[in-house]
């Protein structure tokens, strides 16, 4: 399981950067704002969720935050695994 959190969060920062890169790259060769939304739509915000899922999920491998679930990116709460003490 943890290397496949790694995998999975590195795998999807990486494609999520490409698509990002790939939408603005696609949008700044059009001048006039219609023509820019179909990059934008289709490139540049599925790779913005493909980052912030990475974002979420690679931490996971190190152990830092747990989920109730083994492979669940964005539909659980995060906890901490060792809470601070309260005094």
């Amino acid at each position: 399981m943890p290397r496949l959190l790694w995998w999975g969060g590195l795998t999807a920062l990486a494609v999520g950067a490409v698509l990002c890169v790939l939408g603005w790259y696609g949008a700044s060769g059009e001048h006039v704002a219609e023509r820019q939304l179909p990059y934008l739509a289709s490139g540049t915000v599925p790779g913005a969720a493909l980052v912030v899922a990475g974002a979420v999920s690679w931490p996971l491998h190190w152990g830092g935050v747990t989920t109730s679930l083994p492979v669940v990116f964005l539909s659980v709460p995060l906890t901490v695994r060792n809470p601070p003490s309260s005094r």
